[in-house]
């Protein structure tokens, strides 16, 4: 292992477990026993090791969630398996670093950030698509917006920009189904969506799902 690959390992660890502010160049040199010269000579600045740090674990993540979906059997057990991997990822997470990595300071940073929200994002979209096509996911589910939802970084994207840049209308119309729909047993989602059915066959000028 290259001495570059190791103080990216330990900086995406100590970045993502403390926090960005928190970490020092002075707390890296220490921490992986090399000088603060040696340090910069690898990376001129913090912004640009948080930046390699976000594509060592954008590249890791991306080859365990291809592995994890290449072992499922369906849709269903990947949205499963997605749910427990995120899990455990933010337990290792501390919430400060989400915060931090829109500072002015990691610009280089949070522009590969941001292009992976669009990643993950356009990921959701085609296993939400898959899993209509398998018969798991309602076909009235507004796709694009849900990705976005599902996908989003947890401020940008927040509830209230969303319902700004989508509409209020679409956004309480797909929320209100996906919450009650999910809260329903067999037997209730059955009626939902007969109901859908009648209402949007009955009501072909006012807005449907």
């Amino acid at each position: 292992m290259s001495n570059v690959t190791t103080i990216i390992e330990t900086a995406t660890e100590m970045f993502g477990s403390r926090g960005i502010k928190a970490v020092s160049m002075d707390d890296l040199s220490h921490e992986l026993g090399i000088s603060k010269r040696t340090l910069y000579e690898n990376f001129s600045s913090k912004d640009e090791l948080l930046s390699e740090c976000i594509k060592f674990a954008r590249d890791k993540r991306q080859k365990e969630l291809s592995e994890l979906v290449e072992s499922s059997q369906d849709s269903m057990e990947i949205i499963v398996k997605v749910m427990y991997y995120f899990l455990n990822l933010m337990k290792k997470l501390n919430p400060m670093f989400m915060e931090e990595i829109r500072h002015v300071q990691f610009q280089g940073a949070r522009e590969i950030f941001e292009q992976d929200i669009k990643r993950r994002q356009e990921g959701i979209r085609e296993l939400l698509i898959r899993g209509m096509d398998e018969g798991f996911i309602c076909k009235d589910i507004d796709i694009d917006l849900v990705a976005k939802m599902i996908g989003n970084d947890g401020k940008e994207n927040s509830m209230e920009n969303i319902c700004k840049t989508e509409g209020v209308q679409r956004v309480f119309a797909s929320v209100y189904l996906i919450f009650f729909r999910g809260m329903a047993t067999p037997k209730g989602v059955e009626r939902i969506d007969e109901l859908i059915d009648k209402y949007k066959k009955s009501n072909n000028n006012i807005y449907t799902l």
